[in-house]
């Protein structure tokens, strides 16, 4: 699941990051990451509205250049309140900027929904149901 318009064959500084535990790949494309960044389950208990473990990007303040980050996260369908479809979840994303929910690609079959980010640094991440019923 490379990022769109960008091939980590080709570029140099596409980086991958992967945390099975956590349910979480982040994929980096920045004129520099440093050998500190990771991906991780993060501390505390997440939002009372999340569906997924709080993911935590050590590090990504460090990173410089940044032009495109991509975050694909497991979700829990037994999590959703009630009423809730996998077409609600989003990804939501702490930045420089504060906390935003992202435009969200749903991959139904593995349970799992990824967004970008260009330009920004996210330090956290969450799949949250948004209800806008």
């Amino acid at each position: 699941m490379a990022i769109p318009g960008y091939d980590p064959a080709d570029l140099e500084n596409a980086v991958t990051f992967a945390d099975e535990t956590a349910g979480a790949r982040v994929d980096v494309v920045a004129g520099r990451v440093p050998e500190a960044f990771d991906v991780g389950t993060g501390e505390g208990d997440p939002p009372s509205d999340a569906v997924s473990a709080r993911v935590e990007l050590t590090g990504a303040d460090e990173l410089a250049g940044v032009e495109a980050v991509r975050i694909a996260l497991s979700y829990d369908p037994a999590a959703m309140p009630a009423g809730a479809t996998p077409e609600d979840v989003t990804v939501v994303a702490e930045t420089d900027d504060g906390r935003r929910h992202l435009s969200t690609a749903l991959h139904r079959e593995s349970e799992t929904v990824s967004a970008e980010l260009s330009g920004e640094r996210p330090a956290d991440a969450f799949v949250a149901v948004v209800d806008e019923r």
